[in-house]
């Protein structure tokens, strides 16, 4: 085991990147504590056929139109589960198929119940960011597409009147960011007084991004005087969230599909060693051999920024998505994504949650995610729905210990020698200090020190005019290990030197002085980067 640190050390990433918060612990005695409150279900994850499933014929017909044909291991195993009304917590790697395993058995019961719209929406789906409350949307609609179901999406970054008109006019779902959707509570504008059903969705994204204490006040907000049923779906199951789904589940049951908290088996993983500062280079030789449309994640959003505007300028279609675009842009890049406009989207762990997209062959990560979990929501976005996929992470030396932790944590073989790669191919990239080594070398020898002299004695500095003779005047004397410039002091007859007395330092003038000064004026100021710190 290796010993904790000391307080005060520090902890995370290099100072040449980001700080990143220390990884959640993936096992414990509470955690298994929690997991034994809830009723673990061993379902049948066989595929069985929509249309066995389906019995309501408009809403079959919907399901039809998007090509779903057989059901994906997680929805059949949640299907009847949720048909029932029963609380759920279920935990599916990413791209399973999460999200129409609760909205098709959830749609059906509504359209079976046949009741008239009322003033309040029946279901409520929370989800972390803008483009995964649009997908859920979208799915709504298309699924309800032949029957009279209404949706409505409740986001930031624009308006909030359409969104208060759609509200008000009443609608059956609502899909909501929990940031945005607590501006409609305040309000007034948003009410639940009818709702029937509660879903989470991403629920471990959304306790990663800091949403937590909010979806903690949304359900605080919700009526306690009708039953209703709350749904939990997530990619990882940390312990805050089997503690909160126990608050508010009712006998909850858990359906686990795959190795929880590990990525899909139809992922081939690559580590490629590497200088950071070659990292460019190498992502855009590969891209221009790359044939599928490849997802490539940065740290923070300026170097999403950066990065794409960089391979645009070596002719490669990419984009940059992050929270800081405008929502117009977030949805031009996803769309120029989705159709093959952009062959590279470079994204932030935030703003690719929901992309669904299932022809995504390849995510590369720029730098080392923060955690396992951060690692298993990355390379999730390839793979999707049982296809294979490749995942790439470029791994700078520095980077190197948090790499060999997540591949040991899976049980990955998976380092490259990437550096060597662009040495052969004639691409290789100097750094500042020269190209970064990926193999340790050799320790250079340790430099002689200057034995110490005596207190008040004199050291001459070594000159190229060493033969010259010494000069007379103090002005014109080498200089000593004191100021510059500045003449030794006299010694005694019997060598020691007379103790030195303090003095205050004067103003220099005239042309030495002068130099000086023009000289400090030229230097570069003190202090390195700016480090980007976005989250």
């Amino acid at each position: 085991m290796s010993p904790r640190p000391e307080r005060g050390a520090r902890t995370g990433r290099s100072r040449s990147g980001p700080r990143r918060p220390p990884a959640r612990p993936q096992a414990s005695a509470r955690n298994a504590e929690l997991l034994a409150k809830f009723e673990t279900l061993t379902p049948d994850t066989a595929p069985r056929r929509f249309a066995d499933l389906i019995t309501v014929p408009e809403l079959l017909l919907g399901v039809e139109d998007r090509r779903f044909e057989q059901t994906t291991p997680i929805q059949s195993a949640v299907f009847d589960t949720v048909a029932a009304g029963h609380d759920l917590v279920a935990c599916a790697e990413t791209g399973t198929g999460k999200t129409a395993a609760f909205l098709l058995p959830l749609m059906q019961r509504l359209l079976q119940e046949n009741r008239e719209r009322e003033g309040s929406a029946r279901i409520l789906v929370l989800a972390p960011t803008r483009e995964l409350a649009v997908q859920i949307e979208d799915d709504v609609q298309g699924f309800g597409y032949h029957t009279s179901m209404r949706c409505a999406a409740v986001f930031g970054g624009v308006g909030m009147d359409m969104q208060e008109q759609a509200l008000k006019a009443g609608v059956d779902i609502v899909v909501a960011t929990p940031g945005r959707l607590m501006d409609h509570l305040r309000a007034g504008i948003a009410k639940f007084d009818g709702l029937e059903i509660l879903v989470l969705d991403e629920a471990d994204r959304m306790l990663d991004m800091g949403f937590w204490p909010d979806v903690k006040f949304i359900v605080s907000q919700l009526p306690t005087d009708r039953a209703r049923q709350t749904l939990l779906f997530s990619a990882t199951m940390p312990e805050e969230i089997m503690g909160f789904a126990l608050e508010i589940m009712r006998s909850p049951k858990l359906v686990q599909i795959g190795s929880r908290n590990a990525p899909a088996a139809t992922i081939t993983h690559k580590a490629e060693l590497l200088g950071r500062h070659e990292k460019t280079a190498w992502l855009a030789r590969f891209l221009r051999r790359a044939s599928g449309p490849t997802l490539v994640f940065s740290a923070t959003k300026r170097g999403a920024d950066r990065l794409a505007r960089d391979l645009q300028s070596q002719g490669i279609r990419a984009a940059a998505l992050h929270a800081d675009r405008t929502q117009q842009d977030r949805l031009r890049a996803v769309e120029g994504f989705k159709s093959g406009t952009h062959k590279v989207l470079v994204a932030t762990d935030i703003a690719a949650r929901g992309l669904d997209i299932d022809a995504i062959e390849t995510v590369v990560n720029v730098e080392v995610p923060f955690n396992r979990e951060a690692y298993v929501h990355r390379v999730g976005r390839a793979g999707r729905a049982g296809s294979t996929g490749t995942a790439i992470t470029l791994v700078s030396p520095d980077e190197r210990q948090d790499m060999e932790a997540i591949a040991d944590a899976f049980g990955l073989v998976l380092f490259e020698d990437a550096h060597q790669e662009l040495v052969e191919a004639g691409e290789q990239v100097d750094g500042p200090d020269g190209v970064t080594p990926i193999a340790p070398t050799e320790p250079a020898p340790p430099r002689a020190r200057r034995p110490r002299r005596p207190r008040g004695t004199v050291t001459a500095v070594a000159t190229p005019e060493a033969d010259a003779p010494a000069p007379d005047s103090a002005e014109g004397a080498a200089h000593v290990d004191g100021e510059p410039g500045e003449a030794p002091e006299a010694t005694t007859a019997d060598g020691d030197a007379p103790r030195k007395r303090r003095r205050r330092r004067r103003r220099r003038s005239g042309p030495r002085a002068e130099g000086v000064e023009a000289a400090a004026d030229d230097a570069p100021p003190s202090g390195g980067e700016d480090q980007d710190t976005e989250a």
